[in-house]
């Protein structure tokens, strides 16, 4: 399992995001806003793909895959 951690500087470079990347698909995007929009509901509504994530990591620890981490800093 290839998990990639990308952080982000916003266009004003008083913001910040992070995306993260399971064997090269977007499963986990949040990014800094307006702050009325940082809500569960808006902006940060990608939390609710923290169980799948955690579960597919445990899935792939039970089969012996190779963890391999990247973390990348993006302007």
């Amino acid at each position: 399992m290839k998990i990639k951690t990308t952080y982000h500087i916003g266009e004003y470079e008083n913001t910040v995001g992070i995306s993260i990347e399971i064997d090269d698909k977007e499963e986990f995007s949040v990014h800094e806003g307006e702050p009325e929009d940082m809500s569960f509901g808006r902006n940060l509504s990608d939390i609710h793909s923290i169980p799948d994530m955690l579960q597919a990591a445990y899935e792939a620890g039970k089969r012996g895959e190779e963890l391999v981490m990247e973390q990348e800093d993006e302007e």
